[in-house]
């Protein structure tokens, strides 16, 4: 219950509205839910959209993380399906930090098999790929609970022996600052961008991006465009 004290479709019967800045004109749904997955899918190939980026929880049984997965798994069996191109945006801020370094290590390294094992060995066809080394491009919304550089190198040295095969791992701008991550990054327009917005800010957000990108040698980098952010 939200603070209204009703329930999504108590809400919605009552209402017209979920608990949400914007109300889907389907109605609240199941991310879960395949007809609707595969309406959304069509409705970004007919927009021009080429394919998506799904922010991924892990594998833990933490709070709602295992029906994410599980929605998560879903979404990209169809986008392979539709010819869509996915890829994931890992959160590693979803390992327990009050986990051992130890434990919270293997927690990554069983995140990655799983990721290798599910999506990569089965849908490598319309994973997303840098166009000049083939090899596989993921994001990380981070690092925010792992910091160290070896951890993140061991892990994908171990995981994805094959060198060919091995994910080029993008953290975000700003959070990565020190290129923690062994590649290059992706900027988010989340930050102060939108308190005071701008034409001129909006090229500043871009220009330094690929400023920063430049200067620590970045590859791949990841741009964004963006109507406007309401979270």
């Amino acid at each position: 219950k939200e603070r209204d004290g009703l329930y999504l479709m108590e809400r919605y019967q009552q209402t017209g509205r979920v608990a949400a800045h914007y109300t889907p004109l389907i109605g609240p749904y199941s991310s879960k839910d395949e007809d609707t997955i595969r309406l959304h899918l069509e409705l970004l190939r007919q927009a021009g959209v080429k394919g998506v980026i799904i922010d991924w929880y892990g594998i833990s049984n933490r709070y709602d993380y295992p029906v994410l997965k599980e929605a998560a798994d879903t979404i990209i069996r169809l986008s392979n399906t539709a010819g869509m191109l996915w890829t994931l945006c890992y959160e590693d801020r979803t390992i327990d930090k009050d986990l051992s370094e130890e434990d919270q290590v293997a927690q990554l390294q069983a995140d990655w098999e799983y990721i290798r094992d599910t999506y990569i060995e089965q849908f490598s066809g319309t994973m997303l790929r840098d166009a000049v080394t083939e090899r596989p491009v993921f994001l990380q919304f981070g690092p925010e609970t792992l910091s160290q550089p070896s951890t993140w190198a061991n892990m994908l040295h171990t995981v994805f022996s094959d060198v060919s095969e091995r994910p080029h791992l993008l953290g975000v701008d700003k959070v990565n600052p020190q290129s923690v991550l062994p590649d290059g990054g992706f900027n988010w327009p989340g930050w102060n961008l939108f308190e005071n917005l701008s034409t001129d800010t909006i090229k500043t957000f871009h220009t330094s991006f690929y400023d920063r990108a430049q200067d620590v040698g970045w590859y791949p980098v990841v741009g964004s465009t963006f109507p406007r952010l309401r979270d």
